[in-house]
């Protein structure tokens, strides 16, 4: 019979450990007998030399040798003893016995240079041990003990134990072969059935009944071979089965689609059609025309094209984008793409294709005008009593600080208590009133957006130098965490048409948001110029945001995390804004990051867009300049709303400038008013009962008296200038933008120039700020503002923010006749 492979490697292993154990045994035996036995004939000489030695005393005092010699030859019968013999105390041996003599090396050895224990190794074949007789005066016996004899003896019982050994292992063996044998013929078979198994024989059988493990291991084969055969069998009918179900399913899928009410366009990789259904040919007037495999570009209105280009271009991210269907209706269309096969370790699949899907949304945008309106009007209601309030506590403010507590006893620990709690109680009034305008001026961005009434006033621009000025204006937040901010700006960035203000106010949301929410590390701005557009990121090191948040945080007022745990950071209404103005310019905005990662925050600007029109800025340049008052007159000022609240603030805020103040309830008396008597200015509420504020400003500007007197429009209607006015101030109004708009209006003319604006290129620019004045400005360069001062002008200069870094205000505003007014880079809106 044919030995298996286990059988043979069992039987060399064996044999192998036979000889290691074998060995090691007789090695270790011999060396412990070695030691054993040299002991034991070391003692037995021993006693020998010392009853010699002992005895020997008194036949040498009477001098009887032949007495030593008998002794001597008595002991040399011992087992053991090589030789003994009695040397005098010249060295002499006197007396010997030996078997059969003394060896030679003995003799030559033997110098009394013995050591303290009477044990002499002199020669490899003996052990020769001596003891003195009488202290050594009567001489020394030595005692030699054989070596031979010791290896002899272990040589023996090696041999012995060997022989022992030699019989155990021929019966393992026996024994090893027949067990070895028993298993190894259950596994051959074992493996012949396996190699039948896995040629998908599972009829066949494996004759092994033994109740051990392999037993089991067969039975447990045989199971199991009976139902890979029934599953086999079942698979083979689910397959039969989800064939006819997947024929099913793609006919249902394909009447799903082709009822479905969204349009669905899917196309490849080269711009053509690969399905579509009924819908999108509905929803394009196209009736029952075939367009499989035809060009999109060719097929469709362009706004879908370039949108099917964008996917195709960008395969990685989904767009979405409003296009106009046929009939005057709208549809909003979402695109992604898909991939064919599968992707092998680091290599990414080509895109198969993008999916289009469009839904027709003109009821939704009616519904969601509608709810723009609402908000709208609610938030220009709110601005009216937000103004009596923030404009009262203003006053309070000042008037607590400037009148009240000083004539407060604050060393009273009551009183001065009190007093530090009214000063902060008003404080956060102030706080909060201001927060809430911000809110409502951005539900009112966010819905003039959506309504499509966003004034949009576009020019070149140069995007590094307003990256790097909104940088500047953001480095104080940054400084205050300690937080690097840093630029990654080329040098070859293309000028682009843009809203220059909308864009700033983009980046710094952004900047504001990386550096609200990264406590340690930098925020780093990027920007690349890409074919057909530029590309800016602004990442931080900040918490990151989780992959689920990334589209709703561009929701209105959807913040990421748990709004009712965590308490939200702000009004959740900068990056929705954010995303309004980026698409208008027909951008992208989008978001990558992962939890404590950080986040990265890209838009894309287009270096052309055809659907944003500018609409240019009214210029308050003073078609109807302001009278030249006299140095002494007090100027007379007509306050006109309808809200008692509002009136009775602003009079206060004019008569704090010491101004007379008349007031009128409407557009009637406001007329009346101006029949009876001059004024030197006249503010002006639009939304109000009987006559509008437009038209009160229309008849005003046709009486002779009022025909060059400013018109300073203070409204929650209208955040733009109106015809006929002078300037405009949306509601809530802030003091310190009201009082330098009066005094500019009112101030005198002193040189017929009294007003010089500093712009970057010294030519004025009217898109980039308000200009308030009765004659036509000079512009200038800041460089050359000393130039003109030096000349002796007088009159007011206004700077943009964007300057101030640049500017010594201290020495501007120390030159006699000169006013300076800080122009913001944003509109205020």
């Amino acid at each position: 019979m044919r030995r298996s492979k286990l059988f043979k490697q069992t039987f060399i292993t064996l044999v192998l450990l036979y000889g290691v154990v074998s060995t090691a045994t007789s090695i270790m035996a011999a060396y412990i007998l070695s030691n054993q036995m040299t002991k034991e004939y070391v003692s037995k000489g021993r006693a020998i030399a010392m009853s010699i030695a002992g005895a020997s005393v008194k036949t040498l005092e009477e001098g009887n040798l032949a007495a030593l010699q008998a002794m001597i030859d008595q002991y040399l019968q011992i087992s053991g003893v090589a030789y003994v013999y009695y040397a005098d105390e010249a060295g002499r041996i006197v007396s010997r016995a030996a078997a059969p003599s003394i060896p030679s090396t003995v003799w030559e050895a033997y110098d009394f240079e013995h050591g303290d224990d009477g044990l002499k190794l002199s020669d490899t074949h003996y052990i020769d041990i001596e003891r003195p007789i009488a202290a050594g005066e009567r001489g020394l016996v030595h005692v030699g003990m054989s070596r031979d004899r010791i290896r002899k003896d272990i040589a023996r019982a090696v041999l012995h134990q060997q022989i022992l050994l030699l019989c155990i292992f021929l019966i393992y063996v026996a024994v090893m072969y027949f067990l070895v044998g028993r298993i190894a013929r259950p596994l051959q078979a074992l493996t012949v059935y396996a190699k039948r198994l896995a040629t998908h024989d599972f009829n066949a059988k494996v004759d092994i009944r033994s109740n051990d493990e392999v037993g089991l291991l067969a039975r447990t084969m045989e199971s199991m071979a009976q139902e890979l055969s029934t599953l086999i069998h079942s698979l083979q009918l689910a397959v039969e089965n989800a064939t006819y179900e997947l024929m099913h399913n793609v006919s249902f899928m394909r009447a799903v689609l082709d009822n479905l009410a969204d349009g669905l366009l899917v196309m490849d990789p080269q711009g053509r059609v690969l399905h579509f259904n009924p819908a999108l040919l509905e929803m394009y007037g196209m009736g029952q025309e075939d367009i499989k495999n035809r060009e999109v570009r060719l097929m469709f209105p362009q706004d879908l094209a370039e949108l099917a280009r964008c996917a195709q271009s960008l395969p990685d991210r989904s767009h979405m984008a409003e296009i106009t269907l046929a009939r005057g209706r709208v549809g909003k269309a979402v695109t992604t793409s898909f991939s064919s096969g599968e992707s092998s370790g680091d290599e990414q699949r080509s895109p198969a294709g993008v999916i289009l899907l469009i839904r027709d949304v003109t009821a939704e945008k009616e519904v969601d005008r509608m709810k723009t309106d609402f908000i709208s009007t609610v938030s220009h209601e709110l601005r009216t009593p937000l103004t009596s309030v923030l404009g009262f506590a203003k006053i309070i403010q000042r008037r607590l600080s400037r009148a009240l507590l000083p004539t407060l006893d604050l060393s009273n620990a009551s009183v001065r208590r009190a007093a530090a709690q009214v000063e902060q109680n008003i404080a956060i009034i102030v706080t909060e009133g201001e927060r809430l305008t911000q809110l409502i001026n951005d539900v009112l961005d966010i819905s003039k957006m959506e309504s499509g009434r966003m004034e949009w006033r576009l020019s070149p621009v140069d995007l590094k130098e307003t990256i790097s000025r909104c940088m500047e204006s953001s480095r104080p937040l940054a400084d205050a965490k300690g937080l690097a901010l840093v630029a990654d700006l080329p040098d070859d960035l293309p000028t682009i048409q843009l809203d220059k203000n909308r864009i700033i106010q983009v980046l710094v949301n952004l900047l504001s948001n990386a550096i609200k929410f990264t406590n340690k590390g930098r925020v780093r701005v990027m920007a690349v110029s890409r074919p057909g557009e530029i590309q800016v990121c602004v990442e931080d090191t900040g918490a990151g945001v989780p992959r689920e948040d990334h589209e709703k945080i561009f929701e209105r007022f959807k913040q990421s995390g748990d709004t009712l745990t965590d308490k939200p950071a702000g009004t959740g209404l900068g990056l929705p804004i954010c995303r309004r103005i980026v698409e208008a310019h027909g951008g992208a905005i989008w978001i990558e990051s992962e939890p404590d990662h950080g986040a990265r925050l890209c838009f894309t600007l287009p270096l052309r867009n055809p659907r944003l029109r500018s609409q240019e800025r009214f210029s308050m340049s003073g078609a109807f300049g302001a009278p030249v008052l006299a140095a002494s007159a007090q100027p007379h000022v007509l306050v006109v709303d309808d809200d008692p609240s509002a009136r009775a603030s602003l009079r206060q805020i004019f008569e704090d400038m010491d101004m007379n103040v008349s007031t009128a309830q409407d557009g009637f008396h406001a007329l009346e008013a101006a029949r009876r008597g001059s004024f030197d200015l006249i503010t002006m509420e639009l939304a109000m009962p009987g006559m509008e504020g437009g038209m009160c400003i229309s008849r005003l500007r046709a009486m002779e008296t009022v025909r060059r007197t400013p018109i300073v429009v203070i409204s929650a209607c209208s955040s733009r200038e109106v015809e006929g006015a002078n300037a405009t101030l949306p509601k809530p109004v802030v003091k310190e933008d009201l009082v330098a708009a009066v005094r500019a209006l009112l101030s005198r003319t002193g040189t017929g120039k009294p007003y010089v604006a500093l712009t970057s290129d010294g030519k004025m620019n009217h898109n980039n700020f308000l200009i308030v004045c009765a004659g036509a400005p000079l512009s200038c360069a800041p460089a050359d503002v000393w130039t003109h001062l030096n000349e002796g002008f007088q009159g007011t200069v206004l700077i943009p923010a964007a300057f101030v870094k640049n500017l010594d205000l201290k020495r501007l505003s120390s030159v006699p006749g000169v006013q300076v007014i800080i122009l913001p880079d944003a509109d205020r809106s």
